[in-house]
């Protein structure tokens, strides 16, 4: 059965200074052993995906110093933006195993165990992370996220948590400590952190479908109704608002609106709400045959 859906997303760090070019341009025509122009050179051109130019400061940067870490972490971003995730992964691990303090490298391995699901080794290299950024309150936050992977939401709650003492204040860090109160039962938690996502301006499905969630648990059928709409009415096809207004509609007895969220529920949900799917069909089933 569908609840509290979390914001299951990740945060890295921007960076693109394209003023910037021009400068470490000179400075590395200047001098041919400036490997640090190089490579910050190679950065922004890797987060401009301007893929050759990286490719040649790169390059550059290798004859330089090849076993520098900092040019290991940006091979492995080179590769993992092209979806390389294997050279990427490669670049990554060689990377920290030069240089250990590399957090952002450590970061990015992270990232890497999401695809694979391997939640416990998230952990670990965040830790690691953690121990020399400079974004502990992203750091905090991704950890936040994993154990929410793990369905462990007091753990989540405490590091989301960490992450708000340390300067976060985006709005699904709120909507996240506010599903996960609504995962534990409590109330009152959960709507106050979800109308602090409202106070900094989210105006996410995920956040109007909580609300939806906070108010129906409270019996707060009209509210429950009216912010499921608002939910669709930022994403139409937001699968389980649509169930759930199937199953406040049943629940007040008005059985042609009920069919109508549910029916539109199995016409529009993803194969990963397949269990949801087969019950509702089911009580389509019950409501056909009393026709």
């Amino acid at each position: 059965m569908i609840e509290y859906l979390l914001v299951l997303a990740l945060v890295a760090t921007d960076y693109n200074i394209p003023q910037k070019i021009a400068v470490l341009e000179q400075q590395a025509r200047a001098d041919s052993l400036n490997q640090q122009a190089r490579l910050e050179l190679a950065r922004i051109f890797i987060e401009q995906e301007n893929y050759p130019e990286a490719y040649k400061n790169l390059i550059e940067a290798g004859k330089i110093d090849s076993l520098s870490g900092h040019l290991q972490f940006l091979w492995g971003k080179y590769y993992d933006q092209q979806d390389n995730i294997a050279a990427a992964f490669e670049k990554y691990s060689k990377a920290v195993a030069l240089d250990s303090n590399l957090s952002e490298a450590w970061r990015n391995l992270a990232y890497i165990d999401e695809i694979t699901g391997n939640y416990q080794s998230m952990l670990e290299r965040f830790d690691m992370a953690l121990a020399n950024t400079d974004d502990s309150a992203g750091v905090l936050y991704d950890i936040g996220v994993t154990y929410d992977y793990m369905e462990l939401p007091d753990s989540a709650i405490i590091s989301y948590k960490r992450s708000l003492a340390v300067g976060a204040d985006f709005p699904e860090i709120y909507i996240n400590i506010g599903a996960d109160w609504g995962i534990l039962g409590n109330l009152d938690s959960a709507k106050y952190y979800l109308e602090k996502a409202v106070s900094v301006g989210s105006r996410s499905p995920e956040l109007f479908y909580n609300l939806g969630m906070v108010a129906f648990e409270r019996g707060q059928a009209d509210e429950a109704i009216g912010n499921f709409l608002e939910c669709l009415s930022l994403d139409q096809n937001y699968a389980p608002a649509k169930l759930q207004l199937g199953n406040i509609y049943e629940a007040m007895g008005d059985s042609v609106n009920a069919y109508e969220y549910y029916q539109d529920f199995v016409k529009t949900a993803p194969f990963i709400y397949r269990d949801d799917i087969e019950s509702t069909k089911e009580k389509l089933a019950r409501y056909e045959s009393r026709r």
